[in-house]
Order: C-alpha cells, then sequence, then structure tokens
C-alpha cells in the first residue's frame, strides 16, 4: 500500500500538470481563432474596401482622360477603340460598385456611396452624350461637355471616393486599434 501511495503521489501531479497544459493549450487555440477572425475582418473588409474605391477612383479619372481623347482623334478606328476603352472601363468600374456596395455599413459610408452612385448616373449621361456629339463630327459639344458637366461632375466623384477611401481607412484603423487592445 505505502508503494501505491507513492505512485499516486507522484502522479497525481503529473496528471494534475497534464491537465492544466492541455486546459491552457486550449484556451490559447480559442485565443488565437479569435485573433484570425479580427485579422481577416480586418484585411476582407476594410482593406478590400479601400482597394475597391482606388479601383473606382482610377476608373473615373480614365473616363475622363478617354473622352477628352475622343474629342480630339481624327479617325474612326481611333474614336471606336476608345469607346471601346470606355465601355470596359465602365464595366469594371460598374463591377467594383456592385463589390463594394455588398459590404457597406449604415452610416457615412453608405451616404457618401449613394451621393457618388447618383453622380455616377449622372456622369453616365453625359459621358454618353458626349461620345455621340463627338463621334458625329460635333467635336465642339463634345468638348463642351467634356469641359463643364463631366469635369465638374467627375471632380465631385474624385471627391467622394476620397472621403469614402479616408472612412475606410479610419474603419481599418479602428479594427487594427481593437485587435491591438483585445490581443496585446
Amino acid at each position: 500500500m505505502k508503494n501505491l501511495s507513492l505512485k499516486v503521489k507522484v502522479l497525481a501531479p503529473i496528471i494534475i500538470l497534464a491537465l492544466m497544459i492541455s486546459l491552457c493549450s486550449a484556451i490559447a487555440l480559442i485565443n488565437t481563432n479569435a485573433m484570425m477572425d479580427a485579422s481577416k475582418e480586418i484585411s476582407d473588409k476594410h482593406a478590400q474596401s479601400i482597394i475597391q474605391v482606388n479601383t473606382m477612383s482610377n476608373s473615373v479619372r480614365s473616363m475622363l482622360r478617354v473622352i477628352f481623347a475622343h474629342c480630339m482623334a481624327e479617325d474612326d478606328a481611333t474614336m471606336k477603340e476608345l469607346v471601346e476603352e470606355s465601355n470596359t472601363l465602365r464595366s469594371k468600374l460598374e463591377t467594383t460598385m456592385t463589390e463594394f456596395e455588398a459590404s457597406l455599413n449604415e452610416g457615412e459610408e453608405t451616404e457618401l456611396y449613394n451621393s457618388f452612385k447618383s453622380d455616377y448616373e449622372e456622369y453616365i449621361k453625359a459621358l454618353e452624350e458626349a461620345l455621340e456629339y463627338s463621334s458625329n463630327n460635333e467635336a465642339e459639344k463634345a468638348a463642351t461637355l467634356a469641359n463643364g458637366t463631366l469635369t465638374t461632375v467627375g471632380q465631385k466623384m474624385t471627391n467622394e471616393l476620397e472621403e469614402l477611401e479616408s472612412v475606410s481607412e479610419a474603419a481599418l484603423a479602428k479594427g487594427i486599434v481593437i485587435q491591438n487592445k483585445t490581443y496585446a
């Protein structure tokens, strides 16, 4: 019996230590998963929205460049190529807008996006009208529209996208702060 109680005395602390190590490992695994979820949210949502806003901004600037080039083009082949480029940019922009819209939260970001979307609709109408004028050899009317409405609305859209980028960057920074507080 003395040997048995000695075995228990020796094994009991080892078993308790093994249980404590198992419990600590389980807690660490749970915390690691929570940290990974927070990191995934930051990279999936916030970082992605910044990329999407930059893509939209580049497309808007490129579309304005295309209409000016179209107004100055002298041959039909160049005009056709520029119309195709405009359509490609528009498609890319609208795809990015759809992706961005799916990730929106209520608040300032949604208000800015809705304002951008409304301006975009006005921009597209003016762009189509300017392309039509330019294609019909009415370059002066097309240039007037490009220098007026398209430039004004394009600048407004660019400003809205810059504000959206700032809001997205602030959300990203806030997510990082929360993550650091939780897991530091």
